[in-house]
């Protein structure tokens, strides 16, 4: 489900005063969350704060039941809809690389040629 939020609205929310005033060209998208997904994470994000000494302001509880997408893609480019979706495949990209990063030690195999570096993810890989 989508819903229409005024981007002034949102900009009060999301951002700093100091940054309002410098123009950036984007588009926001936000995706109302469905009530059992929301509660979950207000949960979460109450338990995080309490165990850190804070408590949540009405706005962030709030912005909570949305995810918020901002991206440079035109109107006219992909729907609402397709703009989740991409961030949806790419997350799982994400994901794919700190996986890589973190299980095949890629992030430090410092300087070396490229038939060395092919060589080391596909030994790597194969030791999986």
């Amino acid at each position: 489900m989508y819903i229409y939020i005024p981007l002034e609205v949102l900009q009060l929310l999301l951002f700093p005063k100091e940054l309002l005033s410098i123009p950036i060209k984007c588009r926001l998208v936000a995706l109302r969350l469905s009530d059992e997904i929301v509660n979950e994470h207000r949960r979460k994000a109450k338990k995080k704060d309490k165990s850190q000494g804070k408590q949540l302001t009405a706005k962030e509880i709030e912005l909570l039941a949305f995810n918020i997408i901002i991206t440079n893609a035109n109107e006219d480019m992909p729907s609402s809809e397709a703009v989740c979706d991409l961030y949806r495949a790419r997350w799982q990209i994400e994901l794919v690389f700190k996986a890589c990063k973190s299980y095949l030690n890629i992030d430090k195999l410092g300087n070396c040629g490229l038939y060395q570096l092919e060589c080391l993810i596909y030994g790597r890989l194969t030791a999986i």
